[in-house]
């Protein structure tokens, strides 16, 4: 019995070393990631190509928003301050979900064919900034991470169908929508959502949605303070990313100990059926 689990946790082992090892050596071959493509923004969207082809990270689009507050006199803790972040992040990208391929997390990819598409859906959100297209959840997962990184208290917003979010400052929270881009800038009381300003804050959308926007707007929950909102896929997206790096090596040195465990084993038992008859010790 113990022969036969051998053999075959040596075959997976075998097998999940070959695998991880070509998928990791197409990941390395290719991870400058020919594969993220630019989506065409809409007309009415405040896309700026320049902006994506100059901001690639966080920490970047963080050195632009502080250039921009300095540049301006903007202090931090205040809604101008939110505005411009809102503002740079409405810029920075164009609608439509961000997707891992098979060259930058195949992994991820491979589950979101298998399982549920949305599994190869980006949420990390140094990794949103390699694209010029997220989603709704996704650009305001971008705008949190940035206005936490930069002092702020943020919490996801959940309407019918849509993610927004908002951020505190004082004691008074801002309601922000980086995707679909409502003109409420230098309009606070359009920020502070209320079921009494519902139809005040429906009107700030574009007129084309305002129907949609108020089905919208039926429902609005808000999430904890500054939780980001998909922690178990994060995980899950950095445990593959990990798999990637360090997969080879993990089954290499498996199949190694199982492989050096079965001959011991097989030399000790040579051993003993070679001993004279008799002899014991």
């Amino acid at each position: 019995m113990t022969i036969f689990s051998n053999r075959i946790l040596l075959k997976l082992s075998a097998g999940s070393f070959g695998i991880s090892f070509i998928i990791s050596l197409i990941f390395f071959l290719f991870k400058e990631d020919k594969t993220v493509f630019e989506i065409q923004p809409s007309t009415i969207e405040k896309y700026d190509s320049n902006l994506f082809s100059k901001v690639k990270s966080i920490r970047s689009l963080s050195d632009t928003l502080n250039a921009i507050a300095k540049q301006n006199h903007i202090v931090r803790n205040s809604l101008a301050y939110l505005e411009v972040a809102n503002d740079l992040v409405e810029s920075r990208f164009c609608f439509a979900y961000s997707h891992y391929s098979y060259c930058n997390n195949p992994y991820m990819k491979f589950l979101g064919d298998l399982i549920w598409d949305n599994l190869s859906a980006v949420v990390i959100p140094d990794d949103l900034m390699k694209y010029n297209h997220a989603a709704c959840s996704q650009q305001s997962i971008v705008l949190m991470d940035l206005l936490m990184k930069n002092g702020f208290e943020v919490r996801k917003v959940g309407l019918n169908g849509h993610f927004c979010m908002e951020a505190k400052v004082g004691d008074q929270w801002y309601f922000f929508d980086p995707t679909k881009e409502p003109l409420m800038r230098n309009d606070a009381s359009a920020r502070q959502f209320d079921g009494e300003k519902r139809s005040y804050i429906v009107s700030k959308y574009k007129d084309s949605e305002h129907k949609m926007v108020s089905k919208m707007f039926s429902t609005y929950t808000v999430g904890e303070t500054n939780a980001f909102p998909a922690p178990r896929v994060v995980l899950l997206h950095q445990f593959t990313f990990f798999m990637l790096y360090f997969g080879p090596i993990i089954f290499g040195s498996l199949f190694f100990v199982i492989y050096k465990s079965k001959k011991d084993k097989g030399r000790a038992q040579e051993s003993f059926l070679q001993k004279p008859k008799g002899v014991y010790a």
